[in-house]
Order: C-alpha cells, then structure tokens, then sequence
C-alpha cells in the first residue's frame, strides 16, 4: 500500500475514535478552527514539493527509482517534507475534532512512515546515489 491509503486510514480512523470514542475533549470548542492551519500547511507543502519531482522528472511514488536527488525546496529542511506534511495534516484535523482519542493515529502514522517506507526510500536512494544521497543525509534531517 502507499502512503496517501495509510493517510487515509488514519484520518477515517481519527474520525472514527472521536465520534465514537471521544474519550475527553483536549481543544476547547472556540480555538478548534486553529486546526485548519496545519491543515492548509500541510497542502501547500505537499503541494509545494510534489512540484519539485516534477521539475526534476523524477518520480513522487515510494517505489519507484529515482532519476533524479531532489535536495531544494523544502528538501532543504527536511528529507521528507511531504511526510511532515501527512502528520501535520493528521494533526490539524485532530484538533478541528478536538477529542483526544482523535490524535491517536498521529503517533500510529509517524510509525508507519519511518519504518514502513522511510526505511525503504533511504535504502533504495543510497542504492541509486551513493556518496550524493549520504552526503545529503548528513546536511539534512530526516524530519525538521
């Protein structure tokens, strides 16, 4: 499965545990819209860095081999900016809920990401890369 089934899950999943499940509510009523600025973050920076594949005709999908090292744009900061942007995404939307069971998939997803496909990617663009990839490794963060 790809990430974006697991985001998926997770946000189903979020709403599930709050409707029916919301153990003790964590964010008042009145701040919940905040929620929406890590959202709207969050779809700009995979906005933003889905551009930068296709600028670099280079392919987005974790299982495809790269062509191309993307290290601008948010790459910069972040070796997987569009990963911090799914839990920043899973984030914001637990806080417009606003019930604390809601925030359960975050740590579940974080999880999921760094064992189940980060893991993979890093392998695979050390394959690809060599010194480049691990060079960049050493610069640059894995999250922020």
């Amino acid at each position: 499965m790809y990430p974006l089934v697991y985001l998926l899950l997770a946000l189903v999943s979020g709403y599930a545990l709050n409707r029916y499940f919301p153990v003790q509510t964590v964010v008042p009523e009145m701040i919940r819209y905040l929620g929406m600025v890590p959202v709207l973050a969050a779809i700009w920076i995979v906005g933003k860095s889905a551009r930068r594949f296709q600028k670099h005709d280079t392919t987005v999908m974790p299982y495809e081999k790269s062509t191309m090292l993307v290290t601008d744009g948010f790459f910069e900061y972040s070796r997987n900016p569009m990963y911090v942007a799914m839990l920043l995404l899973l984030v914001g939307v637990a806080w417009l809920l606003g019930s604390a069971t809601a925030f359960v998939p975050v740590p579940l997803m974080y999880l999921v990401l760094r064992y189940r496909f980060i893991a993979m990617e890093e392998g695979m663009l050390e394959e690809a890369f060599g010194e480049e990839y691990l060079d960049y490794k050493r610069r640059v963060r894995r999250w922020l």
